[in-house]
């Protein structure tokens, strides 16, 4: 049977149950009807098996009145992410969209980190044909890693096993930094990291440390310095704190530049000069990183790029079919400036 001509009755017939049963099942309201855990998870894994396609278009004609020929693409994104990262991810998108030869409407998402399995129509396909999931935690990735998901979905930073994603180098950032560092002649080195980790700032901790220890540094002089936060007001204090308690340290990798700007006014206010006392680099080249004091050198990701070709992932599952992952891997560029 050709792919997006599987009806709901055939999902039904699949599975051996009523078609009141399916249709609660893919409108997310397993639940009120009482269907069991298991019989949920046979409706999504033959739907998806079966390579059924939810009509989002019908859905809006019906509620719209009007004709709508469109894929529905989603950008889904925890309510924490940064503007920046979200406005190049929808650049990419729209990038995309502007090429292809198919209508693309593009719709915003949002979730809060933890809470991905929430989100309205990741489950059951009402609200879109396919995603794009960003800045997820690690409940999250843990969901998505056992989820079945019954329309394409493309992970953005994350490697989650049997999803597609596009992702970076993330150790060779953090392996580009140390060796920075150690050409420069430093001795002490520190990375600064959130408490609330995710996998590509774990990565970015893991290639610096990596590299150093390879190096022949021990991994105890390896100074590990968390922030409450991520944000500039966590770096700060969580510097001020480090050097208030008598803490050395003369090169700082900060795995997010937001961090970063926060460190950099904490280094000064304890009196110590950038980059001669402490060499600073930070990850992800946000627009504030060429105008702080000194201007930081950091790791730029072609975030937009990386983006349309997450797009042109989603409708190419669309076309052929989700069961097969795709994976794409991007380098991040270093760029220097002053605080080094």
């Amino acid at each position: 049977m050709p792919r997006g001509s599987i009806r709901i009755i055939d999902i039904a017939e699949q599975v051996g149950v009523s078609v009141s049963a399916v249709s609660a099942v893919l409108n997310n309201k397993a639940e009120a009807a009482r269907i069991s855990p298991q019989l949920q998870r046979r409706v999504l894994d033959a739907a998806r098996d079966l390579g059924y396609q939810p009509n989002i278009a019908a859905r809006r004609l019906r509620v719209g009145g009007r004709s709508d020929q469109s894929t529905y693409l989603a950008v889904a994104t925890s309510l924490e992410t940064s503007m920046q990262l979200l406005g190049s991810v929808v650049r990419g998108v729209q990038q995309f969209a502007a090429q292809s030869e198919k209508p693309i409407q593009l719709t915003i998402e949002t979730f809060h980190r933890g809470h991905v399995h929430q989100l309205p129509g990741l489950l059951d396909g009402t609200r879109f044909n396919g995603a794009i999931i960003a800045n997820t935690a690690p409940e999250d990735d843990a969901f998505l890693a056992d989820a079945t998901i019954p329309l394409p979905l493309v992970v953005f930073l994350r490697e989650i096993a049997g999803q597609s994603w596009v992702s970076s180098h993330a150790h060779n950032a953090g392996a580009q930094a140390a060796a920075l560092f150690l050409a420069d002649g430093r001795r002490r080195p520190a990375v600064l990291v959130p408490a609330d980790q995710t996998q590509v700032r774990r990565a970015r901790q893991e290639g610096f440390t990596k590299a150093l220890i390879d190096a022949g540094f021990p991994a105890t002089q390896i100074v590990e310095i968390v922030s409450d936060s991520f944000s500039e007001e966590g770096g700060y204090r969580a510097i001020e704190r480090f050097l208030s308690a008598g803490g050395e340290c003369d090169a700082l990798f900060a795995v997010g530049d937001i961090m970063a700007f926060g460190a950099l006014p904490a280094i000064k206010v304890a009196g110590l000069h950038l980059p001669e006392d402490v060499a600073v680099i930070g990850h992800d080249d946000l627009d504030m990183a060429r105008f702080v004091d000194p201007p930081l050198t950091t790791f730029r990701l072609p975030l937009i790029d990386m983006a349309s070709d997450a797009a042109g992932m989603v409708l190419e599952m669309l076309d052929r079919g989700h069961n097969a992952t795709i994976h794409r891997i991007y380098d991040a560029e270093l760029i220097v400036r002053s605080s080094t």
